[in-house]
């Protein structure tokens, strides 16, 4: 039967109950197929259905390579999801194989609302593209280089809902800070401004880690000094926050994550000398009151998990093995994603519940990760012109 003569209420049912991917492959079957999908209401139609179920999520390896080429180190990995939980997010359906230039190498540098920023270097010249991307709909934008080419940056990127894009860039150390040098490109202005705001701090400051978006605010884990460094680009680009860590935690430099589950702040810690694993959650944003939901010894842990190639008496006399937190399930409060520097040459990443103490291998390979969240409605990618002008 043809597709005109069935009834476009009938269609439109029928098509709002098919997976994503498949469902905007679909778009090429014919003109009237791709209006009807591309319309408001089938958008509605499409989230409504799905709004008593958890959004498809993943993390993903921020250091990535073409799928035909193998590991070359730890840390960089083919152009699959590092967590595979959903089918949406399995290979070839999920790739970035689309985007221009994949012989080069590939880094995903932050994550907003189904939208990637990314950036493609060449192994033997210093140049730098830059992208946003939608893994989904294969749509891709260029995103023009800041003036000031560093290659030690952390990114921060906010996705609006009013359809804007801000991208932040920030040099990740720097021995002799009097300000911090913000980087902003706003898809309203197409183009980079610096904004410089006093550090008033005297120790050099060190971010290891990209940003964390919460509440549309840029959060950047500051480990010299011991702070949250927040920053709103589009409310005062010439001000940032610097927010205080757990008054209860251990000082100490590595070994420390800060994430969003379930819309609220949480900064995660492994704290070497005391072999303990601490998770905090922020109660209270304005007045920056910290609770500690957990913590445990890690020892008892790991008496309590069968983990292949570990030997316990590491943790007690070698100071220089700890756990890395690496991420925190976006809608899971109990659960956390980590990894274990003692055990190269095996990488695995483990998730470790917080409530029933388990530990489970969930990946063979672990490093940087970012967490990716499948919006329910793909989001377009900026305007071409916007970006360009």
């Amino acid at each position: 039967m043809d597709d005109f003569q069935v009834p476009d209420w009938l269609l439109t049912e029928i098509l709002a109950r098919l997976p994503l991917k498949p469902l905007f492959k679909f778009k090429c079957v014919s003109k009237h197929w791709r209006s009807l999908i591309s319309e408001s209401y089938f958008a509605r139609l499409f989230i409504s259905r799905r709004n008593n179920k958890m959004q498809p999520w993943t993390l993903l390896f921020s250091n990535m390579c073409d799928n035909k080429i193998r590991y070359k180190n730890p840390f960089v990995c083919n152009s699959h999801a590092a967590l595979i939980l959903y089918p949406e997010f399995t290979s070839p359906s999920f790739s970035l194989s689309f985007l221009p230039n994949m012989n080069r190498k590939l880094r995903i540098l932050a994550s907003n609302n189904g939208l990637l920023f990314c950036s493609m270097t060449h192994t033997l010249k210093e140049d730098v593209e830059l992208y946003i991307c939608n893994p989904f709909t294969m749509q891709w934008v260029t995103v023009p280089n800041p003036p000031h080419h560093c290659t030690n940056t952390v990114a921060g990127f906010i996705n609006q809902a009013n359809g804007n894009y801000v991208i932040v860039k920030l040099a990740a150390r720097n021995y002799y800070p009097a300000s911090l040098n913000f980087e902003v490109l706003s898809s309203t202005t197409g183009a980079w401004r610096v904004n410089t705001v006093q550090f008033p701090f005297s120790n050099s400051y060190h971010v290891h880690m990209e940003a964390v978006t919460y509440n549309g605010v840029l959060h950047w884990l500051e480990v010299e000094n011991q702070i949250i460094i927040a920053y709103n680009p589009e409310k005062n680009a010439k001000k940032c926050h610097f927010m205080n860590l757990p008054n209860d935690r251990i000082k100490m430099e590595f070994g420390s994550l800060l994430g969003v589950c379930c819309g609220c702040l949480r900064y995660i810690q492994f704290e070497l000398y005391q072999v303990r694993l601490s998770v905090w959650v922020l109660l209270d944003y304005d007045t920056e009151e910290w609770q500690l939901e957990h913590f445990c010894d890690w020892r008892h842990v790991m008496s309590l998990n069968d983990v292949k190639y570990f030997n316990e008496n590491d943790l007690i006399t070698n100071y220089g093995i700890y756990v890395c937190p690496l991420a925190v399930h976006p809608f899971d409060l109990d659960v956390v994603y980590l990894k274990f520097t003692f055990m190269a040459p095996n990488l695995a990443m483990f998730s470790y519940n917080l409530r029933t103490q388990k530990l489970e291998q969930v990946s063979d390979v672990s490093g940087c990760v970012i967490p990716f969240v499948l919006p329910p409605w793909p989001t377009p990618v900026p305007c071409v012109s916007l970006l360009d002008s």
